[in-house]
């Protein structure tokens, strides 16, 4: 029913009128689209109040475009302002900029309000004004009406919606339980980790609370405690089994990550007396197996030998990069991985200058690393192809985005790597996830 509904505000979004210039005015965009969809997320007609002065003052003289009302009742703990933004068919047009979060902020904490929305009709941006921090940490959650490019976001789209329900936010609450995920990555940036690091921690914090959500039907602090977590741990991977997912299930050593991931989280509500004690704490000694991963949670070691690549299959993965656009580039990003033992961050951050053609060597930080004759001659050839597109890039390894080049990122690195490996005529549990 969710699906068919916003399919139909697809197509219904695709043939609104636009202007000479593609543009579709903020007018039919707040109508036709945003409106349609709060009446799909639980709002009733009489629930709209339209373009209220965000401040009863009227210090501040613009007017929000909507104030929903949950249940219709004139309170600030169950009212969301939701600014529009005008639109484009040209998905990739952009027009919730900074200074259009900016003003939404200022509406939401004029009227002492705690969640706001912007959109252009495709994404709906949700603020949370109490979370202390930037602009952009204020921000929680994402949904996009046309499924956006982007893995991760493309990923987690179907689940971000339900929290745009009007009784996730108002009623049972647990949109809140993200809201402190934007709190958490904030004070996860404040201790100086990488952002790669971040990436981890989010992705294992964001599903288990959405599988507490999911679980629990309401928001409490005190549903994240081990017992739950187990239990998380237990059902994904009888889901991955039951669905013979290619991921394999879980080694001890990702157990005791997403543990740490977890605890760090709760470490950071105790910190902020959001909770009282770090539930999680009791494990972090050396009965964390014993105590935590029991009989019940059938986990792979870590100690069973790797199957090394065989000449045949290098040989294969190299050919298959012939049938590439950026066949060169490839077959370079593979060979640095497999024989010069680089990880990822050290190839994606890997900039022109670190590259000696004359000693034939790549310098890194901490060390100096002699070059193949034949990875030499590959390299040389990529650089001289780079030179012939007019690349302007510090970046070795680079992709080109809205008129501008930037690093390549983990999921680019994945589709040449691992993509390709899984197409060899190999056992599941070689595959990478």
């Amino acid at each position: 029913m969710i699906e068919q509904n916003l399919e139909n505000l697809r197509e219904l979004y695709t043939k609104l009128p636009t202007n000479s210039e593609g543009i579709i005015n903020e007018e039919t965009i707040k109508i036709s689209i945003v409106r349609n969809f709060f009446l799909m997320q639980g709002a009733e007609e009489s629930w709209f109040d339209y373009e209220p002065f965000p401040d009863k003052s009227k210090e501040i003289k613009d007017r929000v475009d909507i104030a929903v009302k949950f249940n219709g009742i004139d309170s600030l703990e169950k009212t969301l302002y939701i600014e529009v933004k005008k639109g484009s068919k040209d998905l990739s047009s952009n027009f919730l900029t900074s200074k259009a979060c900016k003003q939404l902020v200022r509406y939401i904490h004029s009227a002492n309000l705690e969640w706001g929305i912007l959109t252009d009709g495709n994404c709906y941006m949700l603020f949370n004004d109490s979370i202390k921090g930037s602009l952009e940490q204020k921000e929680v959650l994402r949904f996009y009406l046309f499924n956006p490019l982007n893995k991760s976001a493309k990923y987690r789209n179907e689940s971000n919606l339900k929290y745009f329900d009007l009784k996730c936010l108002f009623r049972f609450q647990t949109t809140n339980y993200f809201k402190y995920l934007s709190e958490f990555k904030a004070y996860f940036k404040n201790e100086n980790k990488t952002e790669n690091s971040l990436k981890q921690y989010e992705s294992t914090i964001y599903n288990f609370l959405d599988y507490t959500a999911d679980k629990e039907k309401s928001f409490s602090l005190g549903y994240i405690d081990p017992n739950k977590f187990k239990q998380y741990l237990l059902d994904d991977i009888s889901s991955k089994i039951t669905n013979k997912s290619k991921k394999i299930p879980d080694t001890e050593t990702t157990i005791k990550n997403k543990f740490a991931h977890i605890s760090s989280f709760c470490d950071m509500l105790e910190n902020k007396r959001d909770i009282s004690v770090n539930p999680f704490r009791k494990f972090k000694s050396k009965g964390f197996k014993k105590e935590f991963i029991s009989e019940d949670i059938n986990i792979e070691t870590d100690n069973e030998p790797k199957e090394l690549l065989k000449e045949s299959e290098i040989e294969s993965i190299l050919n298959s990069y012939n049938n590439t656009r950026e066949s060169i580039r490839n077959k370079l990003i593979f060979l640095l991985f497999l024989y010069l033992g680089l990880d990822i961050q050290e190839i994606k951050l890997l900039k022109v200058n670190d590259i000696d053609l004359n000693k034939q060597a790549i310098h890194l930080a901490n060390r100096t690393i002699p070059l193949h004759p034949s990875i030499f001659n590959l390299l040389k050839r990529y650089i001289e192809d780079r030179n012939s597109k007019k690349i302007k890039s510090e970046y070795l390894i680079c992709r080109y985005y809205g008129n501008h080049y930037y690093h390549f990122e983990d999921s680019n690195f994945n589709k040449i790597i691992s993509v390709k490996f899984n197409t060899l005529d190999i056992p599941d549990k070689r595959k990478k996830s």
